[in-house]
C-alpha cells in the first residue's frame, strides 16, 4: 500500500503520532481521532497507510484493532457493534470471545423473528395497510424490534413509504404498537441471561446493555490473552468508517453510553472516525459535540488536491503524458480516488466491462442506496436543476435530490445555478448502464434528449445575445 501512497504530509505525521503516542489532550482512558472530507478524498487510504507503516508499533504496544462501517441503508445499532465488530477481531478464537455481543445479537434476532410474524398475521385484517407494512418490514433487516426503541424510526420510514405523512404515522403506529409487546414480553428475561442488572424497557437502557456487554467481552477477552502472554493486552483501536451513513443510531450509543463506559473500563481506547463531515457536528443529537469535543486529540479535514499536487501524483501513477494528465485533472477536480481510477485506466488501456463494474463500485460506495439510484439517470443530463429533475424523475422530491448534490461535492460539479455530475463518473456509470441492459440505456438516452435539448438552449439564449 504505502508505495501508491503520495502527498498528505503533514497529515501523516499528525495521524501517525496520534495512533501511537498519548496525547498531552488526553482526558482520561479515551482519545478520540477524526478523519474528515468529501467521499473519494482519501480519509480510508490515508489511516490504512499510517496504521501499515505504524503496525509494529502498533503491535507493541498491544493493540486490538476492531472495525466497523455501515454498509447498508438500514443497518441497526445491533448489527454495527454486535456483528460487525466481532467479525473484525483478529482471529476466530478471538471472534467466538464476545459471547454477550452475541446475546445481544440472537435476543433482537429472535424477536425481530416473533415481531415479523405477528405483524404479518395482523395485518391482514388491514387491507389498507397491508402493501406498506410489508415494505417497511422488508426494509428494515434486523431493525423490526430494534426501531421501537429508536426515537429516528419516523424518519427513516418516511424514506421508505415515499414520505405520504398520513401512511408513515399510520404505518409506524401499526408496527410500533405490536414489535413493542414482543420487545416488553422478551426484554425482562433477556437481562437475566445478560447478567448486567437492567429492568427498564426503554432504548436509554437497551443501549447501555449493549454497551455494557461489548465492555465485558472486551475485558474477558485482555483478560485471557494476558494470561497466555508475558505483557499486558489492554489497549484498543476503534475504527468507525462511513459515520454519516450511522449517525441516526450510533450517535446517541457512543456519546451517551460507549465512551463513558470505555472511560471507566480497564483498558484504554482510541476512537477513530471516518466522516464526510465532521462527525461530531452532523446528526440529530443534542449536546452530542459537547461530549465527543473534550476526548478529541486529532481532528485532521482532508481537501482534494490542488493542480501541482495532482499532476505529480498522477505522474507517480505512471501516467506520462501531460495532455492526458491535464484531462484527467480536469475530470476528476483533483479527488484522489478518481485521480487513482483514471490513473489505473490509462496504464491497462481503458477498463472492459467487469472493470467498469468495478470503478463504479470504487466511485459510488459511500453512496446511499437512494442516492445510486438517484445517480444513474442524472448521469445522463446536460444539466441538472429544478425543471430537469422533475421532468426526468417526476416521483422523486426534487429538494431531497438537489440537497444531497449541494451536500456532496465529490459528485458534482457547479454549473451557475446548476449541476452536472463529474465526468468520469458520468462516462464510468453510462459504460455500465450499456452493458447491463442496451434497452435500459437507450431508454434514458430517449428520454434525457429533449430535456437536455431543451435546458441547453434555454441557458444558450443569454450567452447569444
Amino acid at each position: 500500500m504505502a508505495e501508491h501512497f503520495y502527498g498528505r504530509d503533514n497529515d501523516v505525521k499528525k495521524l501517525e503520532k496520534s495512533l501511537v503516542e498519548i496525547s498531552d489532550q488526553r482526558r482520561g482512558n479515551v482519545e478520540i481521532i477524526s478523519i474528515s472530507g468529501p467521499g473519494g478524498v482519501g480519509k480510508t487510504f490515508l489511516l490504512d497507510h499510517c496504521i501499515s507503516k505504524q503496525r509494529d508499533l502498533l503491535r507493541n504496544y498491544k493493540y486490538m484493532i476492531l472495525r466497523t462501517s455501515s454498509s447498508a441503508d438500514n443497518d441497526t445499532l445491533t448489527e454495527i457493534v454486535a456483528r460487525k465488530l466481532p467479525q473484525s477481531a483478529p482471529g476466530e478464537i478471538l471472534r467466538k470471545k464476545f459471547s454477550k455481543l452475541k446475546l445481544c445479537l440472537e435476543f433482537v434476532s429472535d424477536a425481530d423473528r416473533e415481531a415479523r410474524e405477528k405483524i404479518a398475521s395482523m395485518v391482514q385484517q388491514k387491507e389498507d395497510l397491508a402493501e406498506e407494512t410489508q415494505k417497511i418490514i422488508e426494509q428494515l433487516g434486523l431493525g423490526l424490534v430494534e426501531f421501537v426503541f429508536n426515537k429516528h424510526f419516523a424518519e427513516y420510514a418516511k424514506t421508505v413509504l415515499d414520505k405520504n405523512p398520513t401512511v408513515v404515522k399510520t404505518v409506524t403506529n401499526f408496527v410500533l404498537k405490536h414489535s413493542d409487546k414482543i420487545f416488553e414480553k422478551k426484554w425482562f428475561l433477556f437481562n437475566r441471561q445478560l447478567k448486567l442488572s437492567l429492568s427498564s424497557k426503554e432504548s436509554e437502557e437497551y443501549y447501555a446493555a449493549l454497551a455494557g456487554a461489548m465492555i465485558d467481552d472486551l475485558n474477558t477477552i485482555f483478560e485471557i490473552e494476558n494470561a497466555h502472554t508475558d505483557s499486558s493486552v489492554k489497549k484498543l483501536l476503534l475504527i468507525i468508517d462511513d459515520y454519516e451513513r450511522s449517525c441516526f443510531v450510533l450517535g446517541d450509543f457512543l456519546a451517551n453510553h460507549l465512551i463513558p463506559r470505555l472511560e471507566s473500563a480497564d483498558f484504554s481506547s482510541k476512537l477513530v472516525v471516518l466522516s464526510r463531515d465532521v462527525f461530531y457536528r452532523i446528526g440529530p443529537h443534542k449536546g452530542f459535540s459537547d461530549k465527543i469535543e473534550p476526548y478529541l486529540i486529532c481532528d485532521i479535514q482532508l481537501q482534494k488536491f490542488e493542480e501541482k499536487e495532482a499532476d505529480e501524483f498522477l505522474q507517480k501513477r505512471g501516467v506520462d503524458r501531460p495532455e492526458i494528465r491535464a484531462r484527467i485533472i480536469n475530470e476528476t477536480m483533483g479527488y484522489p480516488f478518481m485521480l487513482s481510477v483514471q490513473a489505473d485506466s490509462y496504464k491497462n488501456d481503458g477498463y472492459g466491462a467487469v472493470g467498469q463494474e468495478e470503478a463504479r463500485t470504487r466511485l459510488t460506495r459511500w453512496l446511499t442506496h437512494q442516492q445510486q439510484r438517484w445517480l444513474e439517470p442524472l448521469c445522463f443530463l446536460e444539466i441538472i436543476n429544478k425543471e430537469a429533475i422533475e421532468k426526468l424523475l417526476p416521483g422523486e422530491e426534487w429538494q431531497d435530490i438537489l440537497s444531497w448534490l449541494k451536500a456532496d461535492p465529490s459528485i458534482r460539479i457547479k454549473k451557475g445555478d446548476h449541476w452536472q455530475i463529474f465526468p468520469i463518473v458520468r462516462n464510468c456509470i453510462k459504460h455500465c448502464v450499456r452493458n447491463d441492459s442496451l434497452g435500459r440505456f437507450d431508454e434514458l438516452v430517449a428520454k434525457c434528449k429533449p430535456i437536455n435539448e431543451e435546458l441547453i438552449e434555454k441557458y444558450s439564449k443569454p450567452m447569444e445575445q
